[in-house]
């Protein structure tokens, strides 16, 4: 959407809202708590999402960077838990809001940070017991 659509659709709703409060105050209110209770639902959907992208990003990092810290899984969701909090109030709309390279370089940590323990080259081929003999 344009800044121009959706200037013009907060205007019309917020005209609407105004209507409404003044025909049915008591129908307004209704209308104003279903508003925030959707919101909050589509918060904690976020913060679901964000956690769940989180969990599988930090744990394999923290692994590699700094094994000996013993990191226990309650403190990395205690971590994880309060980075989906800050993220879900930042972008209520999950990763969709956030752009395409936000979500492309989230999507790179994800698929990436797994392997990062594993080398990225194969190891050499051991050498043909025939050769070595031939050789000796």
């Amino acid at each position: 959407m344009s800044d121009e659509t959706l200037n013009t659709e907060e205007t019309l709703n917020a005209e609407l809202d105004e209507l409404v409060s003044e025909a049915a105050p008591e129908q307004s209110e209704i209308i104003h708590a279903e508003k925030i209770a959707e919101q909050q639902c589509q918060v904690n959907s976020s913060k679901a999402e964000f956690k769940g992208t989180l969990l599988m990003m930090i744990g394999p990092v923290v692994e590699l960077i700094c094994p000996n810290w013993n990191i226990q899984q309650a403190e990395l969701d205690a971590l994880c838990d309060a980075y989906a909090d800050a993220a879900a109030h930042q972008w209520p709309e999950g990763f969709g809001e956030m752009g395409p390279w936000a979500g492309a370089v989230l999507m790179t940590a994800v698929v990436v940070g797994p392997r990062l323990k594993t080398p990225r080259k194969l190891p050499p081929p051991p050498e043909q017991e025939s050769e070595v003999t031939a050789g000796g």
